[in-house]
């Protein structure tokens, strides 16, 4: 869950991953000198809804990191999310929907169903969490693997916070005529 409301991947991409596909994990720091700790992962054309690979840079290192720790599978072609019978076999899609329906009752979100509340919620969080952090929508669409207009027609919701911080923004024009911010 973790993983996925970072990363912005598709249930389809996340459900096939293998640990080859983390890049690497590093620690960084944001505007505010906190640490984050970003990790890169390869999505593989053949795992991703274009066909398409791309590499994602995103939050959540540590969660990877404590996974792969607490994993039984952890060799190069190993799935991230295998079955307790085998690394190179994926958690199957009941066992993988089992899950979130544990995860939803167990936090009390008992209309989960009702809300449409699904793996998929999560990368629409995580793609809406990046726009909220001002985050330009085409790299947002670079790390998701969709179009900009995708980004702004499915994922922009613009609440009343939002719509008041644009309001606010200002400019400057300086002598030599150059807006500044």
């Amino acid at each position: 869950m973790l993983i996925a409301s970072n990363s912005m991947l598709r249930v389809g991409e996340l459900w096939q991953l293998r640990w080859s596909d983390i890049v690497g994990i590093e620690t960084r720091y944001d505007e505010q000198e906190k640490a984050v700790n970003l990790v890169t992962i390869n999505v593989r054309a053949e795992i991703c809804k274009t066909r398409t690979s791309r590499e994602v840079v995103c939050r959540g290192g540590e969660y990877v990191d404590r996974l792969r720790k607490r994993a039984k599978y952890t060799d190069a072609n190993d799935y991230i999310f295998a079955s307790s019978i085998s690394g190179t076999k994926r958690l199957s899609k009941r066992k993988w929907y089992g899950h979130w329906k544990n995860l939803m009752e167990g936090i009390g979100v008992e209309d989960y169903a009702e809300r449409k509340l699904t793996w998929y919620s999560l990368r629409h969080f995580a793609i809406t969490c990046r726009i909220r952090s001002r985050v330009s929508h085409l790299d947002i669409s670079h790390l998701a693997g969709t179009s900009v207009s995708n980004i702004e027609s499915i994922y922009g919701h613009w609440d009343t916070e939002m719509k008041r911080s644009a309001a606010m923004k200002n400019f400057a024009i300086t002598p030599s005529g150059i807006v500044v911010k």
